[in-house]
């Protein structure tokens, strides 16, 4: 094949790779949501669950309180009773005392429900808060690779460049990015510069990788090296290459 061809080729395969990209990610996008979204759901079930416990613990204490008043009272006024009639105004102040220890204890109560629940609902917008950041960055590194991926497909690599290390500050490890960062970097330089027999080895590479041969593709771009030892592009190649085999080895994957 001439480099003309060879390059149409390759144009071929890398859309058919960034095609494949798309769809892939549109799949991680929507499972990434569809996992916050299950989190989410989760999160605020367990909070609204252990309210429920804390606000039926704090009604049982409200309610033990109370009654344990009630007792030491009974008892108090049931030995005065004992006593006789003389002791009717006693037992009149102790009904009154009886009276008011409950309405501090209801007060209290009161006090401790409202800022139970203002407690939780705190943490339910400060849930709900972190639940919209997560959507924000998931669609944020989606689009973001979205539009570096096509930048990349056609071309001004700059542009695809910068939105991927946009993508890399939010998340490092997402998809591919730290390939087509390094590919975005490479594409900026002109293979033409290059002598033929590089040239050949540097497009057939290209050709081997999108078609997941990378054995082979490595072996063309080590040919470039004995040609050319401090070649930069055939480094980086080199390096996503052996970067993608051991991804696939991590996952089981044959190539």
């Amino acid at each position: 094949k001439s480099i003309k061809e060879q390059k149409r080729a390759e144009e071929a395969r890398i859309q058919k790779l960034i095609d494949d990209e798309i769809i892939e990610l549109d799949e991680k996008y929507k499972d990434e949501i569809s996992q916050i979204n299950a989190q989410h759901k989760a999160d605020v079930a367990d909070i609204n669950e252990q309210h429920e416990i804390n606000t039926e613990d704090l009604k049982t204490r409200h309610g033990d309180d109370k009654q344990r008043i009630d007792e030491e009272y009974a008892v108090k006024v049931a030995a005065l009773e004992s006593e006789g009639q003389e002791k009717e105004e006693e037992i009149n102040r102790l009904n009154e005392e009886k009276e008011e220890e409950i309405k501090r204890l209801n007060e209290e109560h009161e006090a401790d429900v409202t800022d139970l629940n203002e407690r939780h609902g705190r943490v339910l917008s400060g849930l709900s808060t972190n639940y919209d950041n997560q959507i924000k960055e998931e669609t944020l590194k989606s689009e973001g690779y979205a539009r570096g991926l096509l930048f990349f497909s056609d071309g001004p690599y700059q542009e695809a460049l910068d939105e991927f290390e946009d993508v890399e500050e939010l998340d490092d490890n997402y998809i591919d990015v730290q390939d087509y960062i390094q590919l975005s970097k490479a594409g900026m330089k002109d293979p033409g510069s290059y002598s033929q027999d590089i040239k050949n080895h540097y497009f057939r590479g290209i050709d081997l990788f999108v078609d997941k041969k990378y054995d082979e593709a490595i072996a063309e771009w080590n040919e470039i090296l004995k040609i050319d030892e401090y070649n930069t592009l055939a480094k980086k190649y080199i390096k996503i290459a052996e970067s993608r085999q051991k991804q696939l080895k991590e996952l089981d994957i044959e190539e």
